[in-house]
């Protein structure tokens, strides 16, 4: 069991990087993908989540694991809500914060490290200096912004 969870914990770390390095676009476009389909399917999630709650409760379990599981027209309507609320927040993840062009034609943008990359200061300033093709990213402090 401990080897299962194990894997399953990788596997969603796998997983977190790979969401922490699309677009801010293609999140946006995930949650109203998200969201559409729950509102699209909600009379079928609740005739599914009613049978589970009737096998669970057959089985015998508790009924304050019963009343988690529980989802009604209201509660999905509040997750399509947050969904909503979530697409709609400001992306501080690739967020610039100072572009500057030097006198020798480099071009330095100061913006955030995603927090889910694994860097060394997790939440960081990244300073990255751009000279034609080249970019080399350079990074300090752990300040929040």
């Amino acid at each position: 069991m401990l080897k299962n969870l194990e894997k399953n914990i990788s596997k969603v770390y796998e997983s977190s990087l790979s969401l922490s390095l699309v677009t801010a676009e293609q999140r946006k476009s995930c949650l109203n993908i998200l969201s559409r389909k729950l509102d699209l399917f909600m009379n079928e999630i609740i005739e599914i989540n009613d049978k589970e709650i009737s096998i669970a409760t057959d089985n015998g379990l508790d009924k304050h694991v019963i009343d988690r599981m529980k989802l009604s027209r209201e509660s999905i309507i509040r997750m399509i809500s947050s969904l909503v609320s979530v697409r709609d927040m400001p992306d501080t993840v690739s967020e610039i914060i100072e572009t500057k062009k030097r006198e020798n034609g480099n071009k330095c943008t100061l913006d955030w490290l995603p927090p889910r990359l694994p860097s060394p200061s997790s939440g960081a300033k990244r300073l990255t200096i751009v000279h034609g093709p080249l970019r080399m990213p350079l990074e300090y402090g752990s300040q929040d912004p």
